[in-house]
């Protein structure tokens, strides 16, 4: 048993580990290479030739102090692109897409598209929103010029910038606007606002005076009723109205009903 142990032992004391000086070498001179490559790369990204200045910064649009705080005096390296996308969304609303590109060495290029305003909603103010019925300013107790004042009904007091209005009002209001912009009525009548609160009874306010000789100029609005479907059918009935029917009694309209199969024309009593 004795000598089994001890023959065991001699064939392990025999066993001797060789080591490959070329791979030695080779190890060694990687370990060294990572080493200044590691140092090297620290001082690139550490270096103030890649550091944003005030100067450096290019923008379509003024930035807040608060995202050049974040980003001036940082490594063009280090900074989080979209976080910063998203930091100026969330401070700015009214935004609808930010686009920022690095330019080496040490130039941020910051591109901002806004939203445009599609219509205005009257509630306590006027409050303007894009067509994502997103509302792009605080409001303003008189109305916007040049945007259809939209009345939906819905309580104004949620009402301020960057809030998303979600109302099935507004939808019908909105498709009635596209359905404007497609005829020849937006083109050579002043649309002034539209009525949604009762979507069966919709109706916009149609202000004649510049169309009408007899006027002057002067406003004359007719109200028309136009309920919340087939928008483009019924408008092309108004332009009938307006053109070849009632041509010389337009001063004398003071409403039209497009609901129904006949047109319902009400004059000023």
């Amino acid at each position: 048993m004795g000598s089994r142990r001890r023959k065991k032992f001699k064939q392990l004391k025999k066993f001797k580990i060789k080591l490959n000086p070329v791979a030695i070498w080779t190890g060694s001179f990687l370990l060294i290479f990572l080493a200044l490559f590691g140092s090297l790369g620290y001082a690139v990204y550490t270096s103030s030739i890649f550091k944003v200045g005030s100067e450096t910064v290019q923008s379509n649009l003024k930035l807040s102090q608060e995202v050049r705080a974040k980003v001036e005096g940082e490594s063009l390296f280090a900074l989080n692109i979209q976080q910063i996308v998203n930091y100026i969304l969330k401070e700015n609303p009214e935004y609808k897409a930010v686009t920022i590109l690095k330019k080496f060495p040490s130039t941020l290029i910051v591109n901002i598209d806004k939203r445009i305003a599609y219509a205005q909603i009257k509630g306590r103010r006027f409050f303007p929103l894009d067509e994502e019925g997103i509302l792009i300013d605080e409001g303003s107790f008189q109305p916007f010029e040049n945007l259809i004042v939209v009345e939906i009904g819905k309580d104004p007091r949620t009402f301020s910038k960057g809030y998303k209005l979600r109302s099935k009002n507004l939808d019908y209001a909105f498709e009635l606007i596209s359905s404007l912009k497609r005829s020849n009525i937006f083109n050579s009548l002043r649309v002034e606002s539209i009525n949604a609160t009762q979507p069966e009874a919709l109706y916009f306010i149609v202000n004649l005076g510049g169309a009408l000789k007899e006027s002057g100029g002067l406003d004359k609005k007719i109200k028309v009723i136009v309920g919340k479907n087939d928008f483009s059918r019924k408008l092309a009935r108004f332009e009938s109205v307006v053109n070849i029917k009632f041509k010389d009694k337009l001063d004398l309209i003071q409403y039209v009903d497009l609901r129904y199969k006949e047109v319902y024309v009400g004059f000023n009593r």
